[in-house]
């Protein structure tokens, strides 16, 4: 299994885990170029999550169904970034 082929099941797994919290998946897609700025590597994918609330994604993280899955998350990514908006 490709890395892309495991984050697909994440990704499919992952946002019926979320709604499952109150959120969802506002944004996901393809990353085609870098506009503005400079990168060592180009991303493959972004994608914008919303939850209620902080809480809500901190149970969802340590909660056994996502537990389950993150192990495709992983096998997924050469990397991440994770940032928090108010």
């Amino acid at each position: 299994m490709t890395g892309q082929e495991a984050y697909a099941l994440y990704a499919e797994e992952v946002t019926k885990i979320l709604r499952s919290f109150g959120g969802d998946i506002v944004f996901s897609g393809a990353v085609q170029r870098l506009v503005l700025g400079e990168i060592d590597e180009l991303w493959d994918m972004v994608a914008i999550a919303n939850y209620p609330s902080k809480k809500h994604m901190a149970d969802m993280l340590v909660s056994e169904t996502y537990q389950a899955i993150e192990v495709h998350r992983n096998a997924g990514l050469a990397g991440q970034l994770n940032i928090e908006t108010v």
